[in-house]
């Protein structure tokens, strides 16, 4: 489609859409994202029992790529901070072409023929129309390099599917999910020091959407920006609270480009809003 590079192309190819939320919330989503259409049986309303096996398994995944930094969600946050009030969209693998090495971390039971998912984007309605942005996760690190791109690849199609036009979210400086936030759109820091979090290094961001910016965040073509205002390193603490002083007396920052790897060091291209 368009101008969605091959790469992308090659995933949606081999993966499908999957839905996991609530039966009646189906209506208000897109049924078609990126022209590509959701089977109905990837559907899966989380009040039913039929719906277990499959949450069972977006635990899993979970377990695999949350677990280890003692974030992976408890239970009833799938039902009561997601799948409820929002939505869980990802892509899945069908059982016959799940490789090896994922076959050893999870469990699949007999009785289940469905789609195996391999990644997640999770967001919430906030108070307008305005959604925030709660989870974003993928299996690619097991996976391997034929699946490069998964993570950006299902955040747009999250976006996409429940029509997100104004997000919000939260994660940590240094994290590698910030590769796939600043692809899709300039991130204007709500927050650079977040003290009301488990994770003090978190900062909270805004990102205005369009099916237009899913499509050219999919080109293949990397969002790099020339223009800025300062660098920021991933662990600078001192820069970090200085920001978050601006911010609070109405300063408005962006990050503008996606991180800069140099060597084991990253940094941060931040843009000032010069009004």
């Amino acid at each position: 489609m368009g101008m969605i590079s091959e790469q992308y192309l090659d995933l949606l190819e081999h993966l499908e859409i999957f839905v996991f939320s609530y039966g009646e919330n189906f209506k208000y989503f897109n049924k078609n994202p990126l022209d590509y259409k959701i089977k109905h049986q990837n559907y899966f309303d989380c009040t039913k029992t039929s719906s277990k096996s499959f949450y069972n398994l977006l635990t899993q995944m979970d377990a695999i790529t949350f677990g280890d930094q003692g974030m992976a969600m408890e239970g009833w946050m799938y039902f009561d901070c997601s799948a409820m009030p929002g939505s869980i969209v990802g892509l899945g693998i069908k059982q016959e072409n799940i490789p090896q090495v994922l076959r050893d971390k999870i469990i699949i039971p007999d009785s289940y023929s469905g789609i195996v998912p391999v990644s997640m984007f999770i967001a919430i309605p906030m108070v307008g129309d305005r959604w925030f942005g709660h989870n974003l996760s993928s299996l690619k690190s097991i996976l391997g390099s034929s699946f490069s791109g998964l993570g950006l690849l299902t955040k747009a199609i999250g976006v996409e599917v429940m029509k997100i036009k104004s997000m919000f979210g939260a994660t940590q400086w240094g994290s590698p999910a910030i590769h796939i936030h600043s692809q899709l759109d300039d991130m204007e820091l709500i927050t650079s020091n977040t003290p009301v979090h488990t994770h003090e290094n978190s900062f909270c961001y805004k990102s205005n959407y369009t099916t237009e910016k899913m499509i050219k965040a999919l080109s293949g073509t990397k969002r790099i920006s020339k223009e800025f205002d300062l660098m920021m390193d991933d662990f600078d603490l001192k820069s970090q609270l200085n920001l978050q002083s601006k911010i609070e007396k109405g300063e408005r920052f962006f990050i503008n480009s996606r991180p800069i790897h140099n060597n084991s060091k990253v940094t941060y291209s931040i843009k000032q809003l010069h009004l």
